[in-house]
């Protein structure tokens, strides 16, 4: 892919994933449980066509590197140029956490995520970082608490019993 003067905002990245996870197709891949993450990135991606046709580049699975850690790198979910920082880029990832017996493990991957891309190698040029999880089977008030140190960003809805939080706060 060739590299264009387009980009997307994280404000941007935040306001797509809200409006997937309260879609009526959200709650029916959730329901299946396997792949529902991998499904969350590919709706993403989708919805990041627009920015990638005006410019914005965009990838899956990038092994970027990190600073001050005991780990050498980290594979991160997605990236996408970001707008108006010239060749900087947003790392994202997504958790999807559900409420059974392993939550508090899966919690501890969100937040293990997101401390992983604060440490980020200043050679990956990062505009934005953001760890997303998408809360399956809480109610409003269990997922507020869950999320503890996230800002949650998406409750249910008529459509969607999915919530969505992202750490920075």
């Amino acid at each position: 892919m060739s590299k264009g003067s387009g980009g997307v905002s994280m404000a941007e990245i935040e306001k797509a994933l809200a409006s997937i996870v309260g879609g009526d197709r959200a709650k029916s891949v959730a329901s299946g449980l396997g792949s529902f993450e991998g499904w969350l990135r590919g709706e993403l991606i989708i919805w990041l066509r627009d920015f990638v046709e005006q410019g914005a580049d965009l990838g899956v699975e990038y092994a970027a590197r990190l600073k001050g850690t005991g780990r050498q790198q980290k594979r991160v979910d997605l990236w996408v140029k970001a707008k108006g920082k010239g060749k900087r880029w947003h790392y994202i990832e997504l958790k999807v956490v559900f409420k059974n017996a392993n939550m508090r493990e899966q919690l501890a991957g969100w937040q293990d995520d997101f401390n992983a891309l604060v440490a980020l190698d200043p050679s990956e040029c990062a505009a934005g970082v953001a760890s997303f999880a998408v809360g399956v089977g809480f109610s409003d008030s269990e997922w507020k608490r869950q999320a503890g140190e996230g800002r949650v960003v998406a409750t249910g809805n008529r459509k969607s019993d999915l919530r969505l939080a992202v750490l920075p706060r």
